[in-house]
């Protein structure tokens, strides 16, 4: 029985409670907001720019929706920036999707960009980080950031795709063999305790440097990432 209705059956077991699916779309829906909120990852007037993500399909729609009903009272405005910058290893993918994104937002005057990554996107990067003994864009877990001079914020950073398929339909799909192992068995076999999504945070220490790159928010020892230095090379 769901513990917050106490009318229909329960079918997963998310921020502590055991709910059904109509129930679980209102807290989801409420952890985006309390994301945004405690985490002021919005101020009024603020134009928005929603990274659209070849690999990443209806993340999204959910922020869209959301936006919609509270637009006119915070006067922001928003529109997606499609990223065209595809790249077939992630980091790199990760590295141009951060570059090119805030490069156009400036060019364009944003305020802010927001980033559609979610939690079992950075675990199954985690996992993927252990094997491959590098992890730097596990920097980008965090509600907010600067990148390159602009605001960078991460709404979904602790809400997953299974969460998010309740309300639309979700989907990563980046051509890595171990991202992929890894979204697979959580989809398998995290829907009845999605809070393990958001238990994994303290096992990105092993991967945490002394700073983050100021352009794409590598982990890095000192300013720029390595990605990050032959970028403004070759822009030169």
């Amino acid at each position: 029985m769901c513990s917050k209705c106490l009318k229909r059956e329960a079918t997963v077991k998310i921020y502590g409670k055991t709910l059904c699916s109509h129930c679980v779309k209102t807290e989801v829906l409420g952890r985006l907001r309390r994301n945004l909120l405690v985490n002021s990852m919005l101020k009024l007037g603020d134009k928005l720019g929603l990274v659209e993500l070849p690999w990443i399909s209806g993340v999204n729609e959910v922020l869209e929706d959301y936006l919609s009903r509270v637009s006119s009272r915070i006067r922001i405005s928003y529109e997606r920036i499609d990223v065209h910058d595809i790249k077939e290893d992630l980091n790199e993918a990760l590295h141009g999707s951060v570059s090119a994104s805030t490069e156009f937002g400036k060019e364009l005057g944003y305020d802010v960009i927001s980033l559609p990554l979610t939690s079992d996107f950075f675990l199954a990067y985690l996992v993927r980080s252990l094997i491959e003994d590098e992890g730097p864009y596990l920097g980008l877990y965090a509600p907010k950031l600067i990148a390159n001079g602009i605001r960078l914020i991460l709404p979904f950073f602790n809400i997953s795709t299974i969460e998010l398929s309740i309300i639309r339909r979700c989907e990563i799909s980046f051509p890595d063999p171990i991202l992929t192992s890894t979204l697979t068995w959580m989809q398998e076999n995290l829907k009845l305790n999605l809070d393990f999504l958001r238990s994994f945070e303290r096992s990105i220490e092993a991967f945490r440097k002394p700073n983050r790159c100021t352009r794409c928010c590598a982990f890095v020892e000192g300013e720029l990432c390595n990605r990050c230095k032959v970028r403004s090379i070759r822009s030169q």
